[in-house]
């Protein structure tokens, strides 16, 4: 996943490739999503589709690919790029297209579950975060707000006006949000109370 899980910590718990393996690595298999991906793949387990899954965005799509390679599961067509990277949570995919709509689908079928339309464009990647069935979804835009939005049904339940874009992706540590804005300021929140 994105910087190892939803909270996008960047950490990774992966243990297979490290100094002893690094100079071995070779090519695996590719795939087209599109003529240009700014999109980081998330790469989750999900036992009900027979295992590991990759999600990612593409210039007019996005996909869901078994993690051994082959065709995609399923393809989900947006108006406008994917650059964001996606969140997955409870079988359900999050991410936001360059003009600002942000979808979540379902990661078994590829399904709209709900969709928010655009106040501004988005490239940062959202997080989720929050004890089990108390959920947000974490997400700036290019107008400078931040918004916390259901992950089950995509309302918003608080938004921060900044006083600058954000496109830097959301990390959220020990109950704290940490975003940068496009004027240099490291801006902090609680995502209880915003």
């Amino acid at each position: 996943m994105f910087r190892d899980g939803p909270a996008h910590l960047g950490v990774s718990p992966e243990t297979a490739i490290g100094t002893a393996t690094a100079s071995t690595l070779t090519a695996g298999w590719t795939a087209t999503v599109g003529t240009s991906s700014y999109s980081s793949p998330a790469v989750v387990n999900l036992k009900a589709l027979g295992g590991p899954m990759v999600f990612v965005g593409g210039s007019t799509s996005f996909f869901a690919y078994p993690a051994s390679g082959g065709a995609p599961l399923w393809t989900f067509p947006v108006s406008k790029a994917v650059d964001s990277s996606p969140a997955v949570y409870n079988r359900v995919v999050c991410f936001a297209s360059a003009n600002g709509t942000r979808y979540a689908l379902s990661a078994a079928t590829g399904a709209q579950i709900w969709h928010v339309l655009p106040k501004a464009g988005v490239y940062a990647s959202p997080a989720i975060t929050g004890p089990a069935g108390q959920q947000v979804l974490i997400t700036g835009n290019l107008a400078g707000n931040l918004y916390a939005l259901s992950p089950v049904t995509g309302a918003t339940l608080w938004t921060r006006p900044g006083k600058a874009a954000y496109w830097s992706s959301p990390t959220v540590s020990q109950g704290i949000i940490y975003i940068t804005s496009k004027n240099g300021k490291l801006l902090t929140f609680a995502p209880a109370s915003g």
